[in-house]
């Protein structure tokens, strides 16, 4: 009649969810009457269609169906779906910047020195001591975890140096960082004043790195252009989840006049 397999009533009964009227003695056969029905059904629907643990059914069943208790469990509920409708809506959105990531890394032009005006930034930052770039992105992934884990933002590790040197990272104070107020998390405002940089994309190989820094150097000496300002260092925070970091596209660039 409600579609409901034996093994389950039975398991109904044996937890004390649902107890026949009668039961003869001698063949052991359960017989339900309406009533009985109704509340099989119900304890169905409480389960499935609305989610409720078999506990709570049973403690809702034994306190006379107090309506307004349900409707307070219901609107619980209710609070829940949301909540996991907002988490698989934020990792919907996360794999689909992560697929426009990839599709769009097939487009790059990489290790290709470009000479580009750019717009006043504002990053929020902190002062680290790091060995290399590969535990400049740890430290950054790390504060976007912390402070951003919707993963937008743009990372940034910036080195103010006096000389074109870039490889030697041992040691070196550098500020790790997001593009954004983050201030409130205990970041310091740092500002990438505006205009002309030179900048060059490259995928975060030691090979890669160098032959980056060399390109660089070449075009400033073809148009004579010197450096000012700090090297920044500059990659999606979504792009983090690679499968490795040598997978990691980075951009490169450094005001020039």
């Amino acid at each position: 009649m409600i579609d409901i397999p034996v093994k389950t009533i039975r398991y109904y009964e044996s937890i004390g969810l649902c107890t026949p009227s009668q039961t003869d003695e001698n063949s052991n056969y359960r017989y339900y009457s309406i009533d009985d029905i109704f509340r099989l059904d119900l304890i169905r629907s409480l389960g499935r269609q609305l989610g409720m643990p078999l506990k709570t059914v049973k403690e809702y069943l034994s306190q006379s169906k107090d309506v307004d208790q349900l409707a307070a469990y219901l609107h619980d509920q209710e609070l829940e779906i949301d909540a996991e409708i907002e988490e698989l809506r934020l990792r919907k959105k996360f794999l689909s910047k992560k697929i426009q990531v990839i599709r769009e890394g097939k487009k790059r032009p990489m290790m290709t020195p470009i000479l580009l005006d750019c717009e006043t930034r504002e990053l929020s930052v902190r002062r680290e001591l790091i060995h290399s770039v590969e535990e400049a992105m740890l430290v950054t992934r790390r504060i976007t975890t912390l402070y951003d884990p919707n993963a937008e933002n743009t990372m940034y590790m910036i080195r103010d140096v006096a000389e074109d040197c870039y490889e030697d990272l041992d040691g070196i104070q550098v500020f790790v960082g997001v593009n954004g107020n983050l201030f409130e998390a205990g970041l310091s405002l740092y500002t990438l004043e505006g205009g002309k940089y030179l900048r060059i994309m490259y995928l975060n190989q030691p090979e890669q790195r160098h032959e980056a820094m060399n390109l660089l150097r070449r075009f400033m000496l073809k148009y004579d252009l010197c450096r000012i300002g700090p090297i920044v260092n500059s990659g999606s925070v979504i792009e983090l989840y690679s499968a490795s970091s040598s997978d990691y596209c980075l951009t490169m660039e450094f005001m020039v006049k």
